[in-house]
Protein backbone atom coordinates (compact mmCIF):
# COMPACT_ATOMS: atom_id res chain seq x y z
CA UNK A 1 0.00 0.00 0.00
CA UNK A 2 2.89 2.38 0.89
CA UNK A 3 4.65 1.81 -1.84
CA UNK A 4 1.81 1.99 -4.54
CA UNK A 5 1.47 5.84 -2.39
CA UNK A 6 5.08 6.20 -3.34
CA UNK A 7 5.26 5.37 -6.78
CA UNK A 8 1.49 7.01 -7.48
CA UNK A 9 3.22 10.30 -5.60
CA UNK A 10 6.51 10.32 -7.17
CA UNK A 11 4.98 9.54 -10.89
CA UNK A 12 2.34 12.66 -10.39
CA UNK A 13 6.12 14.50 -8.68
CA UNK A 14 3.66 14.99 -5.38
CA UNK A 15 6.21 12.81 -3.75
CA UNK A 16 10.68 13.48 -3.71
CA UNK A 17 12.89 9.59 -4.53
CA UNK A 18 13.63 10.08 -0.74
CA UNK A 19 10.09 9.39 0.61
CA UNK A 20 9.40 7.02 -2.21
CA UNK A 21 12.43 5.09 -1.31
CA UNK A 22 11.92 5.46 2.07
CA UNK A 23 8.74 3.87 2.01
CA UNK A 24 9.75 1.06 -0.23
CA UNK A 25 12.96 0.34 2.20
CA UNK A 26 10.29 0.23 5.60
CA UNK A 27 8.42 -2.25 3.45
CA UNK A 28 11.14 -4.26 2.18
CA UNK A 29 12.19 -4.21 6.09
CA UNK A 30 8.82 -5.05 7.22
CA UNK A 31 8.10 -7.93 4.98
CA UNK A 32 11.34 -9.36 5.79
CA UNK A 33 10.86 -8.95 10.26
CA UNK A 34 7.91 -10.52 9.33
CA UNK A 35 8.82 -13.07 7.40
CA UNK A 36 11.89 -14.67 9.29
CA UNK A 37 10.01 -16.13 12.05
CA UNK A 38 6.97 -17.34 9.39
CA UNK A 39 9.86 -18.51 7.20
CA UNK A 40 11.43 -20.87 10.04
CA UNK A 41 8.18 -22.52 11.49
CA UNK A 42 7.00 -23.19 7.74
CA UNK A 43 10.53 -24.22 6.82
CA UNK A 44 9.86 -27.06 9.94
CA UNK A 45 7.23 -28.43 8.16
CA UNK A 46 7.58 -28.88 4.76
CA UNK A 47 9.12 -32.27 2.54
CA UNK A 48 12.92 -32.46 1.73
CA UNK A 49 11.84 -32.01 -2.01
CA UNK A 50 10.17 -28.78 -1.42
CA UNK A 51 13.10 -28.07 0.87
CA UNK A 52 15.31 -28.78 -2.27
CA UNK A 53 13.30 -26.57 -4.91
CA UNK A 54 13.62 -23.63 -2.51
CA UNK A 55 17.19 -24.07 -2.05
CA UNK A 56 17.90 -24.37 -5.51
CA UNK A 57 15.63 -21.69 -6.53
CA UNK A 58 17.30 -19.19 -4.12
CA UNK A 59 20.94 -20.68 -5.02
CA UNK A 60 20.59 -20.34 -9.22
CA UNK A 61 17.59 -18.04 -9.52
CA UNK A 62 19.16 -15.64 -6.86
CA UNK A 63 22.17 -15.81 -8.05
CA UNK A 64 21.97 -15.53 -11.65
CA UNK A 65 19.20 -12.05 -10.09
CA UNK A 66 22.25 -10.69 -8.55
CA UNK A 67 24.22 -10.99 -11.70
CA UNK A 68 21.61 -9.18 -13.37
CA UNK A 69 21.43 -6.16 -11.28
CA UNK A 70 25.68 -6.15 -11.49
CA UNK A 71 25.24 -5.90 -14.70
CA UNK A 72 22.75 -2.98 -14.86
CA UNK A 73 25.50 -1.37 -12.36
CA UNK A 74 28.24 -2.21 -14.71
CA UNK A 75 26.62 -0.61 -17.53
CA UNK A 76 25.41 1.92 -15.39
CA UNK A 77 29.10 2.95 -14.31
CA UNK A 78 30.55 2.47 -17.91
CA UNK A 79 27.93 4.97 -19.21
CA UNK A 80 29.38 7.38 -16.28
CA UNK A 81 25.59 7.57 -14.80
CA UNK A 82 23.67 7.52 -17.68
CA UNK A 83 21.13 4.93 -17.27
CA UNK A 84 20.32 6.91 -13.70
CA UNK A 85 20.16 9.71 -15.13
CA UNK A 86 17.50 8.57 -17.62
CA UNK A 87 15.40 7.11 -15.23
CA UNK A 88 15.38 10.94 -13.36
CA UNK A 89 14.37 12.27 -16.72
CA UNK A 90 11.44 10.10 -17.35
CA UNK A 91 10.00 10.08 -13.32
CA UNK A 92 11.24 13.96 -13.37
CA UNK A 93 13.60 13.20 -10.47
CA UNK A 94 16.50 15.93 -10.71
CA UNK A 95 18.57 14.96 -7.70
CA UNK A 96 18.35 10.87 -8.43
CA UNK A 97 22.25 10.57 -8.54
CA UNK A 98 22.00 11.09 -4.61
CA UNK A 99 20.03 7.62 -4.24
CA UNK A 100 22.24 5.50 -6.42
CA UNK A 101 22.97 2.98 -3.25
CA UNK A 102 19.51 2.93 -2.46
CA UNK A 103 18.25 2.55 -5.86
CA UNK A 104 20.79 -0.04 -6.63
CA UNK A 105 20.45 -2.53 -3.29
CA UNK A 106 16.53 -2.55 -4.15
CA UNK A 107 17.33 -3.65 -7.79
CA UNK A 108 19.30 -6.32 -6.47
CA UNK A 109 16.78 -7.50 -3.85
CA UNK A 110 14.06 -7.43 -6.93
CA UNK A 111 16.16 -9.09 -9.22
CA UNK A 112 17.31 -12.01 -6.97
CA UNK A 113 13.13 -12.54 -5.75
CA UNK A 114 12.22 -12.73 -9.41
CA UNK A 115 15.28 -14.99 -9.98
CA UNK A 116 14.26 -17.13 -7.53
CA UNK A 117 10.59 -17.36 -8.17
CA UNK A 118 11.15 -18.33 -12.25
CA UNK A 119 13.74 -20.92 -11.18
CA UNK A 120 11.58 -22.30 -8.19
CA UNK A 121 8.45 -22.68 -11.17
CA UNK A 122 10.68 -24.17 -13.79
CA UNK A 123 11.99 -26.52 -11.13
CA UNK A 124 8.38 -27.72 -10.40
CA UNK A 125 7.65 -27.56 -13.96
CA UNK A 126 10.54 -30.29 -15.07
CA UNK A 127 9.51 -32.77 -12.03
CA UNK A 128 6.49 -33.03 -12.27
Amino acid sequence: MLSAFGANGLLRGTTSIKQALGAYLLITLGVVVISIPMGISWWKQIDEAARDAHKTAWFWGGSIGMTVAILIAALNLFFDGALLTRLGEIYHISDIQKFGFEIGLLNVIVFMGLGYMIHWGLWWQQRR
